[in-house]
């Protein structure tokens, strides 16, 4: 049978006002005003951990289910009706993006291609195994790992890229960019679960 999609809002919409406003004006500027760079890497990390066991005990088939949840703060509408594989395909594009984005601040060049979101959502037709899928997502992590820890205090202030919610900032904005969208997507995984009724 055909999954019926439901209607939500195109890719790169963005977020609605209201939150966009708190992120911009209160969630981004304490976080910032606190941050650390090695705290944000491990916190990459622990998020990792923690929807990577989120997704061990499911099946292929609940793997690849997708669910629509209420909306979630901080993501797009056009997000909402995602399976945990998807949600986890999304990851592993934007850590190789984001931390791709970080090593050329570092070296003092700002990336020319504008930041996307469109072009980070996951492939509706490619489903590669739930394992193959998991391996991906530990590797990518790890990798984005190696390449930001030592690149720590290494960015020059002034360079900074745009982002598609927060506009124009450094290095360490879209480190602290990183490891937030990890745990975000951590609780849409949570959610997708919730809704597959697996008691």
């Amino acid at each position: 049978m055909v999954e019926e999609e439901p209607k939500l809002a195109p890719p790169g919409a963005g977020l609605s006002l209201v939150p966009h406003l708190l992120l911009n004006y209160w969630l981004y500027p304490r976080s910032m005003a606190k941050f650390s760079w090695q705290r944000s890497l491990e916190k990459l990390q622990r998020e990792t951990a923690r929807i990577a066991a989120l997704a061990a005990p499911l099946t292929e088939e609940q793997f690849y289910k997708r669910v629509l949840i209420k909306p979630l703060w901080g993501i797009e509408d056009s997000s909402r009706f995602w399976s945990v594989g998807m949600t986890i395909e999304h990851l592993v594009i934007v850590m190789r993006n984001m931390a791709a984005v970080v090593e050329s601040l570092s070296r003092g060049v700002v990336p020319d291609a504008a930041a996307d979101v469109a072009k980070v959502k996951p492939h509706k037709d490619i489903a590669p195994s739930k394992e193959a899928r998991l391996a991906e997502f530990q590797k990518t992590m790890e990798d984005a790992v190696a390449l930001l820890a030592p690149l720590e205090g290494k960015a020059p202030p002034d360079k900074k890229y745009r982002h598609p919610f927060l506009g124009p900032i450094p290095a360490e904005g879209w480190v602290w960019s990183l490891c937030s969208h990890q745990g975000l997507h951590r609780l849409q995984a949570e959610r997708i679960i919730e809704g597959l009724n697996l008691k």
